[in-house]
């Protein structure tokens, strides 16, 4: 199985993954409900589903639920919380599924990872014809001091790897000539934390997990000192969500 090397890194933080990133909001599980995407009669598919951020909220609402992680340290996160998902070992382009064999897949946090042609024929190939592509991002919303000044000190050390802010992915969709655009949403959302949870979340980062030595330990010293005393902080974050349905889907209506 192919992982995107500076993927890699997050088989050694995966507790912290888990501990430090927020959960997604009730909001968008309406919106999938409400769209018909999840249902008692449907299987929803949650690609690079990680520690389950996005599994949980889709489990246990009559749909059956399959989560594919190719990396175990994720997945013995993802077993641990979210028991009642059905966990495969997989990839973007090798998932273990039968052809056409669900109605919704979703990518949660995870889909700039894999934004590829090979990628999204995969994809394409196990989502049934009226089935549906979701992809979901929780971005930090910088209108929040705490979160303006965190992006601040994570910019020194940025890299250039794939990320939802470049919006490399939009442009593998737009030249993917099975699916078309088919609604958003926008919502918020908060996460609080104490200052071990938001080392957590910084250290969870891809490029921050990658950094060793000095420069690590004086970043997290920085970030450490966001949270006064013994006290706690709340982020806020936008989720965004993007909702795709595959053309002969959309041809039928």
């Amino acid at each position: 199985m192919t992982v995107h090397p500076a993927a890699l890194v997050f088989a050694n933080v995966a507790a912290a993954y888990e501990r430090g990133r927020p959960d997604y909001p009730r909001e968008l599980l309406d919106w999938l409900v409400a769209r018909g995407d999840v249902a008692r009669d449907r299987t929803v598919v949650d690609l690079g589903a990680g520690t389950g951020k996005l599994t949980r909220l889709l489990a246990g609402h009559g749909a059956r639920v399959v989560a594919v992680e190719p990396l175990a340290e994720m997945r013995a996160e993802l077993e641990a919380v979210v028991p009642q998902a059905e966990i495969l070992s997989g990839t973007a382009e090798r998932i273990p599924l039968p052809d056409a064999s669900c109605d919704l897949l979703t990518c949660g946090q995870a889909f700039h990872w894999f934004a590829t042609a090979p990628a999204l024929e995969e994809i394409a190939r196990v989502i049934r014809p009226r089935g549906s592509l979701v992809l979901v991002w929780n971005v930090r919303d910088e209108r929040d001091p705490i979160q303006r000044r965190l992006g601040e000190l994570l910019a020194e050390h940025e890299d250039a790897g794939p990320s939802y802010a470049r919006g490399d992915w939009r442009e593998a969709l737009a030249a993917c000539p099975t699916f078309e655009p088919d609604g958003e949403l926008t919502s918020r959302t908060t996460r609080a934390l104490d200052r071990a949870g938001l080392l957590d979340r910084v250290e969870s980062t891809s490029y921050v997990a990658a950094i060793a030595g000095q420069e690590r330990a004086e970043l997290l010293a920085r970030v450490a000192s966001l949270v006064p005393g013994d006290g706690r902080v709340e982020l806020a974050y936008v989720t965004r969500a993007y909702a795709y349905s595959r053309r002969d889907a959309l041809m039928a209506r």
